[in-house]
């Protein structure tokens, strides 16, 4: 007598694969083989693209964005009274005073506004015009 077949909805027999384990004499685990002669585990291969996109975003968009950051808090860390800096909302100012979170700077002569310094975007270069 022939072993008796699954049967799915649409009434064709479908072959049983065995999903158990088999012991080999070594006393390891082998899994079994699909029709295909694929091991069980192809599914973890599949996997593998979606690793390497995250190593890719990883290394293209976080980390440039990390070093970026770095060198802004050491910027930032850095500031002294004379620097000549650009402030995120777009005015050139010179430092007159620096104390923990806090600057005064000078936009034009006689013009004095205290800032923190997470309001500094970048340092101006000696030569440049601005300010």
């Amino acid at each position: 007598m022939e072993p008796r077949r699954a049967r799915t909805l649409r009434g064709r027999p479908q072959p049983e694969r065995e999903s158990l384990r088999v012991a080999e004499p070594t006393g390891t685990l082998s899994r079994p083989e699909d029709e295909g002669g694929r091991q069980a585990g192809a599914e973890v291969q599949a996997l593998l693209p979606f690793d390497r996109g995250l190593c890719g975003l990883y290394i293209f968009l976080i980390r440039p964005q990390q070093n970026q950051q770095k060198r802004q808090r050491e910027m930032l860390g850095k500031l002294k009274k004379g620097d000549k800096v650009l402030t995120r909302g777009g005015l050139y100012g010179v430092i007159l005073e620096v104390k923990d979170h806090d600057l005064t700077l000078e936009l034009a002569q006689n013009v004095r506004v205290r800032a923190d310094r997470s309001a500094v975007q970048s340092l101006v270069k000696r030569g440049s015009t601005g300010g």
